[in-house]
């Protein structure tokens, strides 16, 4: 090999593996975030559960109203859906602000582990 290439090809190896940290990082920050995440969601006692309990009093409670906000609920995300489907549109931005999100998050819950030892 010429002698003048060996420091390109060390330089192009090098820019290979920050590639590939840089990737490595992302992901496992996305999947501490989705971990995270899940756990506090679906655990006993989590998220959902206490969305759950708020909810049901004022489903069960008032019917009549529940009913009218779900129907006007399903009518809008229709509507939306439907003008979103014909104009073609989507948001770019948005599956990068959610990567973003589940980075962050993935920060929150491995920082949380390391300092509390719990998520």
């Amino acid at each position: 090999m010429h002698a003048s290439r060996l420091p390109n090809l060390r330089i192009e190896r090098m820019k290979q593996f920050y590639a590939f940290l840089e990737s490595f990082v992302i992901v496992m920050l996305v999947v501490a975030g989705l971990v995270g995440l899940s756990n506090s969601v679906l655990r006993a006692g989590g998220w959902f559960d206490a969305f759950l309990e708020w909810l049901a009093p004022v489903f069960f409670t008032n019917v009549t109203a529940s009913l009218i906000i779900g129907g006007i609920a399903l009518v809008a995300f229709a509507w939306w859906h439907d003008r979103r489907v014909s104009k073609g549109a989507y948001n770019k931005k948005i599956p990068t602000v959610v990567l973003a999100v589940l980075m962050i998050a993935g920060v929150y819950y491995i920082g949380r582990y390391a300092i509390l030892g719990t998520l």
